[in-house]
């Protein structure tokens, strides 16, 4: 089985728009990919979603196994 992560990273929201261009973009990926490859395993990330902060080396993502 084929796995595909796509990654929207772009948190440019346009007034009255939902979606940005990128995320749009992997929606219309997953959606090819998906006609072709039915049985494929297709996930979006949005980073908009995210807070990505600087790795301050605590180490608490070995204990997490994050």
């Amino acid at each position: 089985m084929m796995k595909l992560l796509c990654i929207s990273a772009s948190n440019n929201l346009r007034q009255g728009i939902e979606e940005t261009s990128s995320s749009m973009i992997c929606k219309r990926i997953v959606k090819d990919v998906k006609k072709k490859l039915p049985f494929s395993d297709c996930s979006i990330i949005e980073l908009k979603n995210y807070s990505p902060s600087p790795c301050i080396n605590c180490v608490e993502c070995l204990e997490n196994r994050h």
